[in-house]
């Protein structure tokens, strides 16, 4: 019997710490004066869409699920896997099983007992649809090699793949362990009542206000938390949220608007964290229906963006350019394949393109996106680029459910958006399940899309590394040649916070563990 070694990820470098200047603005959001010991207050720009961390996919409940629940593994802020519920890194008898030996007397929040294997079977049983609950998990995409997972005694589970998964042990950090008694308790509910076995407890949840999480005196790591409370408030505005740390409102704002960071840096008794990042800004196109079934007008339009000018004049230099929905670091090799089609400004091959489309002497579509932060301003620039070359793009801003919800129904023409690609691990797979198969929401279904997806499937069941980038560099060589999507920039991660808050590090997907925070 081999064990399986616990990788260290090459990372990104660069926290950097800047120091701090007052910013005159309008009012500030309170919050409520009888805060219990000591509360981070922090301030996020968009309310979580929910809170049942099998399916929460939104930047806000991402970082919430991270305090309420515990995958058999983990990520640390640096991109490290570690043994989280697990004892260990898993034993793998032979290239098709892992097993896991569970820590034992692990609590469940709110008096639901001690976790076991039970609950692990579960949670990945509900998520690949064996155990009907009603809903749809995205995660499946991310088990579909899962054959059985079975409880081999009450802290042992055995997981049992049709091929290899090389990528098993990073995905049991994505699939978070959900309570069976709670969720079976509150089915859909669940999503606003979550049962986790993390170091905080969810409390309350004001719709578009406000998350209340609170200290878990039972989690199994003594002196985790050091924090008694985490109150995390809905602030849209970015002026608002940016005074509100200033003067003392919050303690930390998330996502520093980058118009901002040099005044946040220069703010006495602020400190800014900041480093490349991984969060990618994309266009993606519905090419399932006019007018980006057609491969050249999607061609025209990612050859039309300037992504220079995105990342200096939206981004203020914190955005670097993108040449594809992945960083180079993240490949099997490190490297992009040499043949790799450059997708860069070149309103040239842009207009040809466009004289080789069904629309040669140019067309309009609709872009929607989401309404808060930069968004529309990243698609004012291209909405001035595509101009230039006879392309009429309107913009049409919503609230991110809703063009989301727009997406999964294949109502729109084009969205941009973000993906953060570490959120879901780091292996170069994650991002395009997200969003390439032919049965999500880009419906890529023509040959060159199912071609696309069985590289990505080769990719998921292979071992060898030099298998492993020969089959990831054919998927990008498609998807940079037929632009089901267009990468942008990749945005530094960033936050900022006021001095006195110890034990916290910016993340490399800029969500947070704030299991180690606290307020001196």
């Amino acid at each position: 019997m081999k064990r399986w070694n616990l990788p260290r990820r090459d990372v990104l470098k660069g926290l950097g710490v800047g120091g701090m200047a007052a910013l005159a603005g309008p009012g500030f959001v309170g919050v409520p004066a009888f805060a219990a010991g000591k509360r981070l207050k922090v301030a996020v720009s968009s309310d979580a869409w929910n809170l049942d961390v099998r399916t929460s996919s939104d930047v806000t409940a991402l970082n919430v699920d991270k305090q309420i629940y515990n995958g058999l593994m983990n990520y640390d802020p640096d991109g490290n896997l570690f043994a989280d519920l697990a004892e260990g890194p898993p034993e793998q008898p032979d290239d098709g099983s892992y097993i896991f030996h569970l820590r034992k007397g692990v609590q469940f929040h709110k008096g639901y007992g001690e976790l076991t294997a039970e609950d692990v079977v579960y949670t990945y049983d509900t998520i690949r649809g064996v155990i009907d609950t009603g809903q749809s998990f995205f995660l499946k995409l991310w088990l579909a090699p899962l054959e059985k997972v079975e409880a081999l005694d009450s802290h042992t589970v055995k997981f049992t793949m049709t091929a290899p998964y090389g990528d098993f042990p990073e995905v049991t950090a994505l699939c978070k362990i959900v309570c069976k008694k709670a969720a079976e308790k509150f089915g859909k509910d669940f999503k606003r009542n979550p049962v986790g076995s993390g170091p905080f407890e969810f409390v309350e949840w004001v719709k578009d206000d406000h998350i209340l999480l609170r200290r878990f005196d039972k989690y199994f790591t003594p002196g985790t938390p050091k924090l008694d409370e985490i109150y995390i408030q809905i602030i849209p505005d970015d002026t608002v949220k940016v005074t509100n740390l200033i003067t003392g409102e919050v303690d930390m704002i998330k996502e520093i608007p980058p118009r901002n960071l040099d005044q946040l840096k220069n703010a006495p008794g602020i400190v800014v964290g900041q480093r490349s990042g991984s969060q990618n800004e994309s266009m993606y196109f519905n090419t399932a229906k006019p007018p980006f079934n057609d491969v050249n007008l999607r061609r025209a339009v990612a050859y039309g963006i300037n992504r220079e000018a995105i990342a200096g004049q939206v981004f203020f230099g914190m955005a670097q350019p993108a040449l594809a929905m992945v960083l180079e670091s993240q490949m099997p090799k490190k490297t992009y394949p040499a043949d790799m089609p450059q997708v860069v400004f070149d309103p040239g091959m842009a207009k040809a393109f466009l004289g080789q489309s069904s629309k040669p002497d140019g067309f309009e579509f609709t872009a929607i996106t989401t309404a808060q932060g930069w968004f529309v301003e990243q698609l004012t620039v291209i909405q001035a680029n595509l101009a230039d070359i006879g392309i009429k793009m309107n913009i049409e801003p919503l609230e991110k459910s809703v063009m989301f919800g727009r997406m999964r129904k294949g109502d729109y023409m084009a969205s941009y958006e973000d993906l953060n690609a570490a959120y879901f691990g780091y292996s170069p797979a994650n991002p395009p399940l997200f969003y390439t198969p032919p049965e999500r929401w880009l419906r890529w279904a023509d040959a060159a899309g199912q071609k696309a997806n069985d590289y990505l499937k080769k990719f998921m069941t292979s071992l060898d590394v030099d298998d492993r980038q020969r089959y990831f560099s054919e998927f990008l060589k498609i998807v940079e040649d037929q632009v089901p999507y267009t990468q942008v920039v990749f945005v530094d991660s960033t936050d900022a916070w006021r001095e006195g808050i110890t034990g916290y590090k910016v993340s490399l997907p800029n969500d947070s563990l704030w299991w180690h925070t606290d307020i001196g």
